[in-house]
């Protein structure tokens, strides 16, 4: 063997154990080739369904070459491509042996597609350009309805993500009705039928809401969604878009166009509607918070009755009545007199104008005088009629509030006098015995009783 290598000493040969040749070929390949990058096409793709690690080959069909590839579950959760048998790809990774089966195989950490470079460039330029136009700006976002009576869908009618999108909507809100426009959503073709569906439901004018969307795929298969077509359609609909294309990590020009971006399909159902049992439990929140404040309404005007029942209105009415009697007297006497005195003031001014006129003897004088007598009594007439009106409206507002005050008002509203045999005012229940006799006098009329039952009041069985 050549002392190139060294693993041997000197020139004389040495018997090595099959371990020893595997870590040197391990140091060899790892230490000279370090991370690479190599593209090939996938074959004999596979997921291993426990552990998550993928494992395939990459080869290249012109010189009839593959290498084997392993590709680590946490790497695969990063994976925005997600890779099958005939794809051609990119792989970055290192180059390592797996000792034991004595075979290399590439460790990818990275896979992307070829040509996705071109793809990914034109993506960039499509958003710069739009959001420059102002497409992206948060004030052209219309927020979404609370409770959607209507969705539309545009996407595949044979896709996971219909699926999931009806399942979803049904569970959360089934009032809701929801109608697809069944769209070609991946290949030749597919752009214009994105487009034309978000374009014709929109135009129905009978949405609430628009979902437009897909399941996860290739930078590739998702691109009919980063067409400018599609991006066009969305920004002049009128009716709220919500964008689902994709998973999670997946992101296109629709989602920057829409007026909401959900993360997947099903995360479009759960933005869109509400969770019927949340609103269900929040109205009986609702109700209940609504029966406690009626409960302390009602308690508090009872209290305010008790109060007002105990009022000297209601304890002695006829004082009261008494008493609104000599206000209205007093009232009148004060009106008879501010219409007599003006009235008397006027005729004294009026014989003392005569008296002038006959001691000057001039009949021009007499005339005007005359004039001016007759636009004093017209003054005087206008000042009683303005005097008069208000002291009736003074007076009949006094009688109003009297009448309010005054038992026959009280009656009037609905409310009784109870008296006992003898005549006394019977206010308290534990002052009658049953079959006592007793009258309750009415705004109209009374009414002969008997005592059958008593109902103590609240304190009444306290002090008990």
């Amino acid at each position: 063997m050549s002392d190139t290598y060294s693993l041997f000493p000197s020139e004389e040969e040495r018997v090595l154990s099959v371990g020893e040749l595997t870590r040197w070929i391990q140091d060899v390949l790892e230490g000279e080739l370090g991370r690479i990058q190599v593209e090939g096409e996938i074959s004999g793709w596979k997921l291993h369904a426990s552990s998550g690690h993928a494992y395939f080959a990459l080869k290249d069909p012109e010189v009839d070459a593959l290498i084997q590839c392993v590709i680590w579950s946490s790497t695969m959760r990063r994976l925005r491509v997600r890779p099958q048998s005939g794809m051609q790809v990119r792989c970055v990774g290192r180059v390592a042996v797996y000792p034991a089966r004595g075979v290399y195989q590439l460790y990818v950490d990275r896979l992307d597609l070829r040509g996705e470079g071109e793809l990914q460039a034109a993506f960039l330029e499509l958003r710069r350009r739009l959001e420059a136009e102002g497409l992206f700006d948060p004030e052209r976002k219309k927020p979404l309805p609370r409770f959607p009576k209507r969705i539309g869908v545009v996407t595949a009618p044979d896709g996971a993500a219909l699926r999931d999108l009806l399942r979803v909507l049904g569970q959360r809100w089934p009032a809701a009705e929801v109608f697809l426009w069944p769209a070609q959503v991946q290949g030749v073709g597919a752009a214009e039928s994105i487009a034309r569906g978000v374009r014709t439901l929109d135009g129905l004018s009978a949405f609430d809401v628009l979902i437009v969307g897909r399941g996860g795929g290739s930078l590739e298969d998702l691109w009919a969604f980063n067409e400018e077509l599609v991006a066009r359609a969305v920004a002049d609909c009128r009716t709220p878009v919500v964008s689902a294309v994709g998973h999670e990590i997946d992101f296109t020009i629709c989602d920057f166009v829409a007026d909401v971006r959900a993360a997947t399909p099903t995360h479009a159902a759960e933005l869109v509607v509400p969770d019927r049992q949340e609103v269900e439990a929040r109205l009986v929140r609702d109700a209940r918070a609504l029966r406690t404040r009626l409960e302390e309404r009602v308690r508090s005007l009872r209290l305010r009755f008790l109060r007002l029942s105990k009022d000297r209105a209601f304890l002695a009415p006829e004082s009261r009545i008494r008493t609104g009697r000599l206000d209205v007297d007093r009232l009148s006497d004060r009106l008879e007199r501010s219409l007599r005195r003006p009235t008397e003031e006027g005729r004294l001014r009026l014989r003392r104008a005569e008296e002038r006129l006959a001691r000057s003897g001039v009949e021009v004088v007499l005339e005007k005088e005359r004039a001016r007598l007759e636009t004093f009594r017209t003054r005087i007439e206008r000042r009683q009629e303005r005097l008069l009106a208000e002291s009736r409206r003074r007076s009949e507002l006094a009688g109003a509030r009297l009448r309010a005050l005054g038992p026959d008002g009280v009656l009037a509203r609905g409310y009784g006098i109870v008296l006992a045999g003898d005549g006394r005012i019977v206010r308290d229940a534990a002052a009658t015995n049953d079959g006592d006799e007793i009258r309750v006098k009415l705004s109209r009329g009374e009414l002969e009783c008997r005592v059958e039952a008593r109902t103590l009041g609240q304190m009444e069985t306290n002090d008990g």
